[in-house]
């Protein structure tokens, strides 16, 4: 559960550098836009997430129940929500916008499932949590999505023009 519970740093910000990796070489715009649209979804999620954490000031299950719960892995300041979910279905959410196809979508959202069981059977998360974390991370996605076709639809035509 451990390894589940880590991924989501290396899935979440690998997936945008590949994405504009692949787009810069080729000279692909819509890369580039898609990789543009899952950091801006990271990086709006982890600020409405650590911002969460501050506000809602919620210990962690081990902090709260120290004879019944056991830390099994990293946690770092406060509980609501959970940052590893939010980025998890953050990613997912971002990824199965731009490719619609169940051959993606299943597997996105099965890694991001996983990862979010895995905070609360290492003992770091409440289920309230993970169930805040998976309402911010595809919230996010799903604004940021909008957004960012907004901005590009907005920059293509404003290039047109000039």
């Amino acid at each position: 559960m451990r390894c589940f519970s880590n991924s989501d740093t290396p899935v979440a910000l690998g997936v945008p550098v590949i994405q504009l990796s692949a787009g810069l070489i080729q000279k692909d715009s819509t890369l580039k836009w898609q990789g543009l649209e899952n950091f801006s979804a990271q990086a709006l999620n982890g600020l409405l997430t650590s911002g969460l954490k501050y506000i809602v000031n919620r210990p962690r299950p081990f902090v709260t129940y120290p004879d019944d719960i056991q830390k099994h892995g990293s946690a770092g300041s406060y509980s609501f929500p959970s940052g590893h979910t939010s980025m998890a279905f953050a990613a997912a959410t971002t990824i199965s916008l731009q490719y619609p196809k169940w051959y993606v979508i299943v597997p996105a959202y099965a890694w991001s499932s996983t990862v979010a069981f895995s905070r609360m059977y290492l003992g770091v998360h409440f289920p309230s949590d993970v169930l805040g974390g998976i309402l911010l991370g595809s919230g996010t996605a799903v604004l940021t999505h909008y957004g960012i076709r907004f901005v590009a639809r907005r920059w293509q035509k404003r290039k047109a023009r000039v």
